[in-house]
């Protein structure tokens, strides 16, 4: 096998977030062999290692043709997404879906660089609109697996079959570090009075949804008070995804009148809180790859799930643990003495045995000489976009959605909003009910959008607004919205505000008149590749 090979690694490893910041860690240990460089949507000194750079995502090109990378391994996490609504500190960039896994794709197939998907998350189901695209992006990746049956559903719904299922790889991480030298990292935390010196506690963590419901908190202070007066255990608040504000939460667990309840209130670094975690008597909380480390160590955990998210669902399905999930938070108690405390880890070897021949397989794809670059993949991906989705263009265009933010964007806080057209002018007038501090509207859902001007207003005074992937095109003096999920946020609503009216001036662009722009220049120039059309595009006109 050779020494110099390079890879590069997509992922979000430039955030203060556990489990994203052991996925580099494990990948560099499993292949070891190999010169792996980071790339993320932010970039910088790795949170809690300064030695580490992580480049732009933006970069990557340029690193491409600088280090000649044999190989994008994009993952873990739930990176195979198309919304924009991954992290706060994300949202002055690409569109996450650029970021993480399209725009590497279409890079790898204009370099001839192989592609591997490292037991990556689907969180959302594709609208029909997106699965005709995303199975030619998709079906000719050298290695593409995901951490769960759903994610493979969600795939082969698309049409996609070679999907492989393999166990979240920070499952792996006992096999890295040992518990002995965890136990040393521990010790010193002790003596820096970060922590007791107790070693019968477990580690309660949650992220900061349901911080303000009273009924919610006072569940889990009944838990705690079970876990300290009946059963004899101390309890750490751990916060775990800084990025995800998980200390909102965790503060109003904090009981002054018992002693055996401490919140960490310093910031650890992803081995300090590993080391916390292998050596406690089990974890609680909602973070998967708390649970995942925890359960790596052979010790008992409960994955809190009231939001039904499918990634924790499949993780317990893979270690055959359903029993463990937490759906309502009435259930702790009852959860915790039925199941936790009778838990027994015997499925480990198995599960790590998969992840290790995951890597060997990975490594497999690298040192082949074959890749899977079709020579008219390009036409495949417009041929897909001309077919599948411009059968959208005879629906009649009379509703946007409207999300009202609460802590994060769903769908179980959206409207669908009558919109009235005259023209090329769309417009529409919204009554608030209650108070909201921001908007984000979805004008023309699965469409391109050309647009001269987008105005929002709040009781009459305009508002500023953003427009998710927006570029000017001087020539036209219109600018266009390159994404088939347009979002326009509203981030400024003035607090009292009843009635907001939005006017966009503009249309819809067919998917045949993009297809024909870019014909007409291949005319110019047979060598011109889309990717370059594309980049020149936007460059030549924000």
């Amino acid at each position: 096998m050779s020494k110099f090979k390079k890879i590069a690694q997509i992922g979000s490893f430039d955030v203060e977030n556990y489990g994203d910041l052991l996925f580099p860690f494990v990948l560099k240990h499993k292949l070891s062999n190999y010169k792996i460089d980071l790339f993320s949507p932010n970039g910088g000194r790795m949170p809690f290692n300064e030695e580490i750079i992580v480049y732009k995502a933006t970069d990557l090109e340029k690193k491409i043709i600088e280090e000649g990378y044999d190989a994008l391994i994009i993952g873990g996490g739930d990176v195979l997404r198309l919304d924009s609504s991954i992290l706060d500190l994300y949202k002055n960039n690409m569109s996450p879906a650029m970021s993480f896994w399209l725009n590497p794709i279409l890079l790898a197939k204009k370099y001839h660089i192989k592609v591997i998907f490292n037991a990556v998350g689907v969180p959302f189901r594709w609208r029909d609109s997106e699965k005709r695209i995303l199975y030619q992006l998709l079906k000719d990746v050298d290695y593409l697996s995901v951490r769960g049956n759903h994610s493979k559903i969600l795939l082969e719904e698309c049409g996609l079959k070679n999907v492989k299922v393999i166990p979240d790889t920070v499952l792996n991480i006992s096999q890295i570090v040992s518990l002995k030298e965890l136990k040393e990292i521990k010790l010193g935390l002790e003596r820096r009075n970060i922590i007791s010196s107790s070693n019968r506690y477990i580690v309660i963590q949650h992220n900061q949804y349901n911080s303000n419901n009273i009924h919610y908190v006072n569940e889990f202070k009944k838990l705690i008070s079970l876990i300290t007066d009946k059963y004899n255990y101390d309890v750490l608040l751990m916060p775990i995804g800084y990025v995800h504000h998980d200390i909102r939460f965790l503060e109003k667990l904090k009981m002054d009148d018992n002693i055996r309840v401490n919140l960490i209130e310093d910031k650890l670094s992803p081995m300090e809180m590993l080391s916390i975690l292998a050596n406690s008597s089990g974890y609680i909380g909602t973070s998967m790859h708390g649970a995942i480390t925890t359960y790596a160590y052979q010790k008992p955990i409960m994955m809190i799930n009231t939001k039904r998210n499918y990634k924790r669902e499949d993780f317990l399905e893979i270690i055959g643990k359903k029993e463990l999930e937490v759906k309502s938070v009435f259930e702790l108690c009852k959860i915790f003495e039925e199941s936790f405390l009778k838990e027994k880890v015997n499925n480990l070897k198995l599960l790590n045995n998969k992840i290790n021949k995951h890597f060997s397989n990975i490594s497999a794809v690298i040192e082949c000489d074959q890749n899977k670059c079709l020579s008219n993949f390009e036409v495949n991906v417009l041929g897909s976009c001309l077919n599948e989705i411009s059968k959208l263009e005879d629906e009649v265009l009379n509703k946007f959605k409207v999300y009202y933010y609460n802590d994060g964007y769903s769908e179980d806080n959206m409207d669908l909003v009558d919109v009235y057209q005259e023209n090329n002018r769309y417009w529409f007038c919204l009554y608030l009910n209650k108070e909201i501090s921001e908007l984000r509207i979805d004008p023309f859902e699965g469409k391109i959008i050309r647009y001269q001007s987008i105005k929002v207003k709040a009781d009459g005074v305009e508002i500023p607004c953003q427009v998710i992937d927006s570029y000017y095109n001087k020539e036209e003096e219109l600018s266009y919205i390159y994404s088939l999920d347009p979002q326009v946020i509203i981030n400024g609503v003035p607090s009292h505000t009843i009635k907001i009216e939005f006017e966009m001036i503009g249309s819809v662009v067919s998917y045949e008149e993009l297809f024909m722009k870019y014909n007409q220049k291949m005319k110019e120039n047979s060598q011109l590749s889309i990717f370059d059309w594309l980049k020149k595009f936007k460059v030549n006109n924000q």
